[in-house]
């Protein structure tokens, strides 16, 4: 099923769009964060997209409904590139969880989740919206059948591209530029891969110390730091650029996973992003872990 969040029913619903009930709301929640939206994080691997789903629901008449098996909470994942479709129900308000091979999805996956009656049922609540009785004096209660729904939360979308953060990966790629002086360098996001254009120089001290035994952590804290920082600014100014590159995409996403505030500094952003590149240098001081 598809919510449209501008369809009008022929009975009341809870929905953050409508008054149909007074003073009622239903949303999703994340155990490990204050705003309303679930967790979503991808595994070590990146192959499996998971997510925990915790519902809030203020009406008690409902949930009487749920604890008795007539309505369940129904959350709907799909993806339009790849025609992704999957269903999951449940009667518990919390500790739900829900995991999507990658291989089945790309790019953007929508989350919809709402309360899905299952058997035909009255619901008496005073909090339902007046306008839906012609009598003022009437019992506030209304008729549901199997198949309505009668909660609706806010519809999410998530990137789910992989999260990559390995230089050595196709997300960071370093060309030489036979423009550039000894010792420049150029940063080019307006791809979906961010490019380091270096100066020839560059390039040969990149790859001596990508035969290092420290050289990957050197390059990490030093042009790729840079770099990350640049992307960072661009992406906290446009936020949009999720739409456009793929870079960004993945940002976005592991900005998510590891609960990093967009009101940080960018280079404390960029240093959680990068698994606080400098602790990798603990060799050259002479420490060991």
């Amino acid at each position: 099923m598809r919510i449209n969040t501008q369809k009008s029913f022929p009975y009341p619903v809870i929905r953050e769009t409508h008054d149909d009930y007074m003073d009622e709301e239903f949303f999703l929640w994340s155990t490990n964060e204050s705003n309303r939206k679930p967790k979503f994080e991808l595994s070590e691997d990146s192959s499996i997209a998971k997510f925990e789903l915790n519902y809030s629901l203020s009406s008690t008449a409902i949930k009487r409904q749920i604890a008795n098996g007539n309505a369940v909470y129904l959350s709907v994942f799909s993806c339009k590139e790849t025609f992704f479709h999957k269903v999951f129900e449940s009667s518990s308000e919390s500790n739900n969880f829900v995991e999507i091979n990658l291989d089945e999805i790309s790019g953007k996956i929508e989350l919809e989740s709402y309360v899905y009656i299952k058997n035909d049922l009255t619901i008496e609540s005073k909090n339902i919206n007046k306008e839906y009785f012609s009598d003022t004096f009437s019992e506030r209660k209304f008729d549901y059948h199997e198949g309505n729904i009668i909660a609706q939360a806010q519809v999410f979308k998530f990137n789910c591209v992989p999260d990559i953060f390995n230089f050595s990966s196709s997300l960071f790629r370093l060309v030489q530029d036979d423009d550039l002086k000894d010792g420049e360098w150029h940063v080019d996001t307006d791809q979906d891969k961010i490019i380091i254009k270096a100066a020839k120089n560059i390039i040969k001290i990149e790859q001596n110390l990508t035969n290092q035994k420290d050289g990957e952590s050197v390059l990490a804290n030093s042009i790729y730091f840079s770099a990350v920082m640049h992307a960072v600014i661009l992406y906290l100014d446009e936020p949009e650029l999720v739409n456009v590159y793929h870079w960004a995409k993945v940002f976005e996403q592991r900005m998510a996973i590891k609960n990093v505030r967009d009101d940080e500094d960018a280079y404390k952003i960029a240093s959680i992003l990068m698994d606080w590149p400098l602790s990798e240098l603990h060799h050259l001081s002479g420490e060991s872990t």
